[in-house]
């Protein structure tokens, strides 16, 4: 799904609503923002069924993807989207760096995306997705009937929100994450001194939440972290080149989605005959020093092209965590839908994108009003001044195979 609604398919708000108390010049009359990331959602899903035949075959199953903002989106809705798609077809997710972990960024000049979630969680009328038991925890008694619920934007947040999440996932979260690390570091590498110290200090957080992941109460589902300086590792040949030993990202998904606890046999089918019969709902490559994975190579022959120093690690193993994976007979290969986005094409997903934007008139979308850094300045909401690296996230996607 082509990604234009600018608030992580989490919003659903009017421009003439509240938005507009919040932007231009609050003058009567005058457009605030759109965020129609849910309708977006449900229009897309409602159009699939009726123009497209979702969930008409049997057996039907929907994987539910999306790689940075893609994947952020899928984190928010997966656990809302039944109501959308046929009652009897098996929904699972997979969440390629979604995983903005709570960790101060290095200078005080940079805006912590924390910051950012805060105001996002204000500004889109995120209601409808967010987990009643993740709202619970971070909501706390004041007296009697009174309640803070201030803290109301974790859900919203990787870290705080995956742990609740209901639906199977598997997520991939990079120990160096090839986003929030740069924007955190205001730099991008070859990193050197306090760079390195803060992005060891980082993969040690990132390290500490996907080692929690799946839950106890999250049966199905499974975690991936390699130590890689990557994101959206499932977009680019990185999707079969980065490994945690030797299972990369692609088999570990296939795996996953249609394996389970299977024979060597069938297994072979849909994955490299080398892999075990079995395998964990926890792979995390364990090493320490920037960018120590096995894609490290890659990683210094940058730095050195670009002048920089090389970097002290240790050398990479994998850890496997956990029991087998649950075998599920319902998964077979034979089963699944096919890739049913493909024939809907970018002229569904931008007719309905321009179908729910905002309709400002021509006078109100001069250059001034367009300017985000005024926006922000209207709104109160800071903008940092370092970009990162590489910030992908313009695709979410809906697709019931993975290849």
């Amino acid at each position: 799904m082509v990604y234009c609604s600018s608030d992580g398919w989490a919003g659903n708000i009017a421009a003439e609503d509240a938005t507009k108390l919040l932007t231009t010049k609050n003058v009567a009359g005058s457009y605030g923002w759109a965020f129609k990331g849910q309708r977006i959602i449900e229009s897309t899903f409602a159009v699939l069924q009726a123009h497209f035949g979702l969930g008409s075959l049997p057996s039907s199953r929907l994987l539910y993807s999306g790689c940075s903002a893609g994947a952020r989106g899928a984190m928010f809705n997966i656990d809302f989207i039944r109501p959308f798609i046929p009652a009897d077809m098996e929904l699972r997710g997979f969440l390629d760096s979604p995983m903005w972990v709570d960790e101060l960024p290095r200078l005080a000049t940079t805006v912590p995306l924390e910051n950012q979630t805060q105001a996002v969680y204000h500004l889109v009328n995120a209601t409808a997705v967010l987990d009643p038991a993740c709202l619970q925890a971070y909501t706390r008694v004041i007296s009697p009937g009174v309640y803070d619920s201030s803290e109301g934007w974790k859900c919203l947040y990787g870290q705080y929100r995956i742990p609740f999440l209901r639906t199977p996932f598997l997520i991939s979260a990079s120990q160096f994450d090839l986003f929030q690390l740069p924007y955190n570091e205001a730099a991008q590498p070859p990193y050197t001194g306090a760079e390195l110290t803060y992005a060891d200090g980082f993969q040690q957080a990132v390290r500490a939440v996907m080692s929690t992941l799946p839950t106890a109460q999250q049966p199905g589902s499974a975690a991936y972290s390699s130590a890689c300086f990557k994101h959206c590792t499932s977009d680019l040949n990185t999707f079969w080149t980065v490994k945690i030993g030797d299972l990369n990202l692609k088999d570990y998904l296939s795996y996953w989605y249609f394996g389970g606890d299977t024979p060597a046999a069938v297994l072979s089918s849909t994955v490299d005959s080398h892999l075990p019969t079995w395998l964990p709902p926890n792979v995390m490559e364990d090493c320490t020093g920037f960018g120590c994975g096995q894609c490290h190579n890659e990683t210094a022959a940058a730095a050195a092209a670009a002048g920089g120093l090389a970097y002290a690690r240790t050398p990479p193993t994998g850890r496997f965590g956990g029991t087998p994976l649950a075998a599920n007979p319902k998964l077979h290969k034979e089963a699944r839908d096919g890739l049913l986005l493909a024939a809907a094409g970018a002229a569904l997903l931008g007719a309905l994108c321009l179908a729910l934007a905002p309709r400002d008139t021509p006078e109100k979308a001069d250059a001034a009003s367009l300017d985000p850094r005024k926006r922000a300045k209207e709104t109160g909401v800071e903008l940092g001044e370092k970009k990162p690296l590489v910030a992908r996230g313009t695709l979410t996607r809906v697709t019931a195979a993975a290849k």
